[in-house]
């Protein structure tokens, strides 16, 4: 088994799919980096594809996916070489990791700066030192019949969470996702347009390519043409109007749905990933920002 490392602070839960350019450049208005302002750390669960050590022995080269990845995401930890055969391809892997870029004839890729890895164990919450805080369990996981549960589908989840606390009487809430919440959560997040889709969509309607009539409005069809006339795009007959400059994140609905997939896939992230107090502390800080950083 691969030996146990030191707790580090991560700043937060990341899905390798995530992982790509645009992450990487928000991030760069946090810089400069250093002493009291260390380089953002995430927690990554990750399926291994390939672990190697480099030429020389000394370092772990790996290459990671995610259940949406269409290609590996490359990775290295430094002074890890000699731990290759620890780790199995196919099997998943809890990473802290940093995002840096890396450009080689003539291609820039993002890929991860890996500090730690190990099998995937539960993450618990500490203070800045990675020491563990005794947090009450107001909120578990469960689906059974007799608690209070909460609505992942609520529009406002963390109001409804925040309002339940006060009202609960020290009874713990509870969140269920089982396989038919997941089975939801799945079908909404697809249903979700990226921007190049919207821009492709766009780009269709001004070559006089018009959209499914009969397209669901909940739909990823349905969500693109409401975003588009939502940003002034195209008329009320889906027709395209001259292109302006406008980000597609000034459509509320675009905004809106784009939003609640970061919702849903961070919510199955904690409930898959933390331990109970830092699950409990995650969901509560979501309602009350009073919760400690995650620590691996």
């Amino acid at each position: 088994h691969p030996p146990h490392h030191a707790s580090v602070v991560l700043d937060a839960q990341l899905d390798v799919d995530a992982v790509d350019a645009h992450l990487f450049e928000a991030l760069q208005p946090l810089q400069p980096f250093g002493e009291g302002n260390r380089t953002p750390t995430f927690a990554i669960r990750a399926n291994l594809h390939r672990a190697q050590a480099t030429r020389d022995g000394a370092h772990l080269q790996l290459q990671l996916r995610g259940p949406n990845s269409q290609a590996p995401r490359k990775g290295i930890a430094f002074r890890r070489g000699p731990e290759a055969a620890d780790f199995a391809a196919g099997f998943d892997l809890d990473t802290a990791a940093e995002l840096t870029r890396n450009e080689w004839n003539g291609s820039v890729n993002i890929e991860l700066m890996v500090r730690e890895l190990r099998l995937p164990q539960p993450l618990g919450v500490g203070d800045e030192h990675g020491a563990a805080e005794a947090t009450p369990l107001l909120v578990r996981r469960g689906c059974s019949d007799a608690a209070q549960r909460l609505d992942p589908f609520a529009a406002e989840l963390f109001a409804q969470l925040n309002h339940s606390l006060a009202t609960a009487a020290g009874q713990p809430l509870e969140l269920c996702l089982d396989e038919g919440v997941r089975r939801e959560f799945r079908r909404f997040i697809a249903s979700v347009p990226s921007v190049a889709e919207l821009r492709s969509a766009y780009v269709a309607r001004r070559k006089g390519i018009g959209p499914d009539p009969s397209a669901d409005p909940a739909s990823k069809a349905g969500r693109i043409e409401r975003a588009l006339f939502e940003l002034g795009l195209t008329d009320e007959h889906q027709a395209a109007r001259p292109a302006v400059k406008i980000s597609p994140f000034a459509s509320a609905s675009f905004r809106g749905a784009h939003s609640r997939a970061v919702l849903l896939q961070n919510l199955q992230l904690a409930f898959d990933t933390l331990s109970d107090e830092a699950f409990a502390t995650a969901l509560v800080s979501m309602a009350e920002p009073t919760g400690g950083p995650i620590t691996g």
